[in-house]
């Protein structure tokens, strides 16, 4: 059993483009009509400089992947005025893609939310910046994406180094980046593709009703991450050993979910 995406044959998603397939992942009115475009628009003309356009975003948020999959450099190297060398700074230059004082602009002003700051809203929701994003992008993914017969559910960990920055921040000594927020996600295990994530809020999670809270913490994350395949003929999800609990693999046989997932026995000198 392959991945699919609704309404797209299997010759469609070989003749998309990158772009092409990035817009099928990423919720589009959410991107183009109703908050981030309009509102960085909002913010870029407060601070006295131009609004953007859709195209411009769209060049920033390119210019963001490719320093992302090109790391170990500074910002400043991808605008560098000096020849490309391989002996020092980066493997390209973003000159001829977005001006610098362009991108630093909308760097400072992207805004990813409708709401608006006040004391109120960060006391009673500290994660009101992305709370919106991600709930716009798990919706769109579960009403396009349909995973193959086996995926991966683990914890990831989004780089952060300030705590006093980070509502939710955590350190975790065994992570290849041990410091900033942890999310917890569920990937396609034959087409690598993240299709829901939850982060980890803590103890600054506001004091609002939890998903599946009446199933207990751990089983109740796991069913709502695992949601999109509920019902859906045999599929199989590799647990990490956190989610090896009883409950939550009798509720997943329930929903028609297999699970694998590696427990440990403590050495108390039984046979």
């Amino acid at each position: 059993m392959d991945a699919r995406v609704n309404n797209h044959t299997k010759q469609d998603l070989i003749d998309y483009g990158f772009l092409e397939v990035f817009w099928l992942m990423f919720p589009e009115t959410y991107f183009y009509i109703t908050t981030i475009v309009c509102y960085t628009s909002r913010a870029l003309l407060a601070e006295g400089h131009q609004k953007t356009t859709t195209g411009e975003l769209t060049r920033f948020l390119g210019c963001i992947f490719f320093m992302v999959c090109t790391s170990d450099f500074a910002k400043e190297e991808y605008w560098s005025l000096k020849s490309v060398s391989m002996m020092e700074g980066t493997p390209w230059r973003l000159n001829n893609v977005m001006p610098k004082y362009q991108f630093d602009q909308t760097m400072v002003c992207l805004t990813i939310t409708w709401q608006t700051l006040s004391p109120l809203t960060h006391m009673i929701n500290k994660f009101w910046e992305v709370r919106e994003l991600i709930h716009t992008w798990n919706t769109n993914m579960y009403k396009h994406y349909i995973p193959s017969w086996i995926c991966c559910l683990d914890e990831s960990v989004s780089i952060w180094n300030n705590r006093w920055t980070c509502p939710g921040w955590i350190f975790i000594p065994c992570k290849p980046h041990p410091f900033g927020n942890e999310y917890h996600t569920i990937a396609d295990g034959l087409a690598n593709i993240l299709f829901w994530v939850e982060i980890v809020e803590g103890k600054d999670s506001p004091n609002i009703p939890v998903k599946f809270n009446a199933k207990g913490k751990t089983v109740g994350l796991l069913l709502c991450l695992i949601r999109g395949i509920w019902q859906s003929g045999g599929r199989v999800v590799i647990l990490d050993s956190g989610f090896c609990v009883l409950q939550g693999i009798v509720d997943l046989m329930k929903k028609a979910v297999f699970s694998s997932a590696l427990s440990r026995r403590e050495n108390t000198g039984l046979p």
